[in-house]
């Protein structure tokens, strides 16, 4: 679709901080980190089948001693998202919690002329003794958020000019990553001089480098260019807002075998107090500092304000540098709390000074996407009026002042963009209750809003460009996820839009949390790091969360709250359709399952399930049963929920799950059989009857109260706007328009599928398909192809990884390639087909990244708009 083909291999960059200098960073390696890759790697190994993994590539990492704030950086190959970002995480040794934290940085990879393996090879997994690349640079690159408008075409563009910008001393790979900083870039070399010199080049790369007039559209596209208005001076911006670069050194390497390189360290050592004299006297009488002072000064050791600190600034030979930071570091052990070395390089002038004027006028048009004081004052007023307390106001008031300072930053606004309408509807609910919701009601409605709104915050700004700390911390996910936020926000939002009003969708907000399962209301979506290490679980769940809410009202706060199925039925039909389930003739009490399915009837929640799984299987899976069934048990399976302290399925949980599966099949008309195994299957066999008896009472109660016709008129108006077909049509026309739409769909799943089986990202084209249509038909495409990894037969069986009691996997020959975990998420057990998985994943990645950045930059200028009419 578009050239863009992503490996099946990703990358992990760790940077780690030592706060505890007696390990040295040789031993935290060795000891700490590598047995996490090690141990991980031998599952893999110890219950996969298919060919071994190569003992040199995956889960091999190799540790680069750091100059600067962090002191290690590790760099592997992977093939799993869910390692670098649940699992690779300090972790307790032999009793004892190595004092070290850690920023992990991982991402996607877009093949080059030669694979991600090839160029690992060639680097940081060489393997011969006389490594031509000692030393490294990592480099995370921040776009210029005035580049948002083409997504992964200019993501594209970029990466293959930091690749031609590199000389051929160097060697450069890029990835995607999933932080703030879009792109994360290794440069490997036999010269630091050299890697800083060619990273200040790339910083001062402007987007004339990588346009033409065959991909002009990532200039008119651009926010920079509606800012300005003018090419010249969008061509003329810088393409990064900002970068962030750490130099190390090979940690297995031979000092004395590196290159001669004069170049200057500044040596910050951080001292316990007293302990001053004792450190001067070691550095003075170290033979290191003795050789450096004789071959050019003698070490100048200076104390400076603040905390109790020494520094020494030497200009010498890099070996001789390193021996002293090792010997130093090795003797003042017991005087000094911290030892940081840092390189200091001559500034190189980089040709084509630039006057520019195109990022504060970009944020100076980006202003009125604030909230202006009068707003804030009012809301102020309103809260007053409405007798919340002067702390929970104080609490309203700074998410709106937290808003602005994170939107009014040229790196960040785009991902705080995402949050505006939430405020918003805060806003309009607070006007809305003056004088009808009661104080409580109102400070318990506010809370939850809040909270709603600092776990938001806090996953957009999670170690982003502005702190740039490890002092961030997450229980739930390892590094930061600004970009596959921006991914998932969008579907979630073109969703809606359609199943409500745009403004509504607007108001719209999605975070990640660390609940098992997921949740929504009518504001807001919160998944767990699960939906976003295996990406299946969001895309079978994207649809029924968002219909949940598409025809609720908002009452008041702490008003009875009416179930939705209560609103659209009224609550005359909706209390005799209850009584009509339980006083039916087929109803039997006696039986376990009606007695636990007519209590979840009875609180309405399994009918709005039922009335929501059909909405959702003939509109987001176009009625292909096959797919929907497979993905409702194996979300099913892998709750943690749902299974006994004995490890067996509950059977009041079953039999919930089961209902709906029934309820979808009778639907569907299709009288298949659930893709079961084992004890799943031992309860299908068991409950089949009676609650297969359960479903057809609903199902004649919900057709008495004429429930299905009002489905699938709800069902029509969102696919006839997709098909083109609108009121006045004649009969002809709309046959037409339906074959033409069926005609296309298929057309497009085809497409989506060739291009997932071939790891191509999939672009949105404004000009052949609707959002929707596109939304719908990548998830449910990407779904398939998940599925069809599976190597059982017909019908896609479902097993479970089993566990012994200590948790451990109980290794079966005869297990298929997909396995679902009861703690959580998916296992594929055939090692070859990990690779083909990893790709399947960030195919989908890449292709709402893209999309999402697209919309962005389309709600972006709406809000510009709407600030300036005309």
């Amino acid at each position: 679709m578009n050239g863009i083909t992503v490996s099946d291999l990703g990358l992990v960059c760790g940077l780690v901080e030592m706060p505890d200098e007696s390990v040295s960073a040789k031993e935290l390696f060795n000891d700490s980190i590598f047995p996490i890759f090690k141990k991980y790697k031998d599952g893999v190994s110890t219950y996969g089948s298919g060919s071994p993994i190569q003992d040199d590539l995956l889960y091999s990492p190799v540790a680069y001693k750091l100059f600067g704030d962090y002191d290690l950086l590790c760099i592997s190959l992977i093939e799993d998202f869910a390692f670098p970002n649940t699992i690779l995480h300090p972790k307790y040794n032999n009793g004892m919690l190595k004092g070290y934290n850690m920023q992990v940085t991982s991402g996607i990879v877009t093949q080059d002329v030669t694979t991600l393996t090839e160029q690992a090879q060639d680097t940081f997994l060489h393997k011969k003794e006389d490594n031509p690349f000692p030393y490294v640079a990592f480099v995370t690159y921040k776009i210029n958020n005035g580049c948002i408008g083409r997504g992964i075409e200019t993501l594209d563009l970029i990466k293959k000019q930091l690749k031609k910008a590199t000389p051929n001393s160097i060697r450069c790979i890029c990835m995607h990553s999933f932080s703030d900083y879009e792109i994360a870039a290794l440069y490997f070399g036999n010269s630091l001089s050299d890697i800083c010199k060619l990273i200040v080049k790339t910083r001062a790369l402007k987007l004339s480098s990588i346009t033409n007039s065959v991909n002009d559209l990532v200039v008119k596209k651009s926010l920079l260019y509606e800012a300005l208005g003018d090419k010249d001076k969008v061509l003329n911006s810088h393409l990064f807002g900002a970068t962030f670069s750490h130099f190390g050194i090979r940690m297995d390497i031979d000092i004395d075998s590196l290159p001669s390189e004069i170049i200057s360290a500044d040596f910050l050592w951080n001292l316990k107090p007293g302990h001053c004299g004792n450190f001067k006297e070691i550095v003075d009488k170290s033979s290191s500092a003795q050789s450096i002072a004789a071959d050019s000064l003698p070490i100048d050791v200076k104390i400076l304000t603040g905390h109790s600190t020494m520094e020494a600034v030497i200009h010498a030979d890099i070996k001789p540098i390193m021996h002293f930071e090792e010997e130093v570091g090795a003797k003042g052990k017991s005087h000094m709390r911290r030892q940081r070395v840092y390189l200091t390089f001559d500034y190189t002038s980089v040709n084509g000074l630039i006057d520019e004027g195109s990022h504060p006028k970009l944020m100076e048009k980006l202003s009125a996407c604030l909230f202006k004081g009068e707003v804030i004052d009012e809301l102020n007023k309103n809260l007053r009026a409405c007798r919340i307390s002067k702390q929970q106001r104080e609490r309203v008031l700074r998410m709106f002042f937290a808003f602005n300072k994170g939107t009014a930053d040229l790196f960040s606004f785009s991902y705080f963009i995402e949050i505006r309408g939430y405020l918003e509807s805060i806003i309009d609910t607070v006007k809305a209750n003056k004088g009808h919701a009661r104080e409580k009601n109102l400070h318990l409605w506010l809370d939850k809003f809040i909270r709603v709104f600092e776990e938001a915050y806090r996953n957009r700004s999670q170690q982003d460009s502005i702190p740039h700390s490890l002092s961030e911390f997450n229980l739930e996910y390892n590094g930061s996820l600004q970009q596959l936020l921006t991914a998932y926000d969008v579907p979630y939002r073109i969703i809606a839009a359609e199943l409500e009003k745009q403004a509504a969708a607007r108001k719209k907000l999605i975070y990640l949390s660390g609940y098992e399962g997921v949740t929504s209301d009518y504001f807001s979506l919160k998944i767990n790091v699960l939906h976003v290490t295996y990406p299946e679980l969001y895309a079978s769940t994207i649809w029924k969360e968002c219909f949940n809410h598409s025809y609720k009202t908002l009452d008041l706060p702490g008003a009875k709250k009416k179930k939705w199925l209560a609103l659209l039925l009224g609550d005359a039909r909706f209390n005799s359709l209850i009584r009509g389930i339980s006083g039916h003739e087929k109803f039997d009490p006696t039986l376990f399952s009606h007695g636990k399915l007519l209590v979840f009837a009875r609180t309405n929640e399994l009918l709005e399930y039922f009335v929501a799984d059909a909405f959702v299987f003939i509109t987001g899976y176009g009625s292909d049963f096959s797919t929907y069934s497979f993905w409702l048990w194996a979300y099913f399976l892998q709750l943690s929920y749902v299974y006994t302290s004995d490890r067996e399925i509950d059977p009041e949980e079953f039999i919930y799950f089961y209902a709906r599966w029934i309820f979808v099949n009778k639907l569907s008309k299709n009288e298949r059989r659930p893709p079961f195994s084992t004890q799943t299957g031992e309860l299908s066999n068991r409950f089949c009857q009676e609650v297969s008896l359960f479903v057809d009472i609903v199902w004649d109660e919900l057709t008495k109260e004429s429930l299905f016709a009002q489905l699938g008129a709800m069902a029509q108006r969102v696919l006839q706007k997709d098909m083109g077909i609108y009121e006045g049509m004649s009969h002809e026309e709309q046959e037409e328009a339906l074959r033409v739409y069926t005609y296309k769909k298929n057309e497009r799943e085809v497409e989506f599928q060739s291009s997932f089986n071939k790891g191509e990202v999939i672009t949105y084209d404004e000009n052949k398909d609707s959002k929707l249509s596109f939304v719908r038909d990548l998830t449910q495409v990407y779904l398939k192809s998940v599925m069809a990894l599976n190597s059982d037969e017909e019908g896609k069986t479902l097993h479970v990884l089993e566990r012994d009691e200590e948790g451990d996997i109980e290794k079966r020959e005869a297990y298929h390639s997909i396995l679902i975990d009861p703690s959580g998420g998916m296992f594929i057990w055939n090692r070859d087909k990990r690779r083909d998985y990893f790709r399947l994943r960030s195919v989908f990645y890449q292709s709402l990244w893209d999309l999402g950045c697209r919309e962005k930059r389309e709600y972006i200028v709406e809000l510009l708009q709407e600030a300036s009419p005309g």
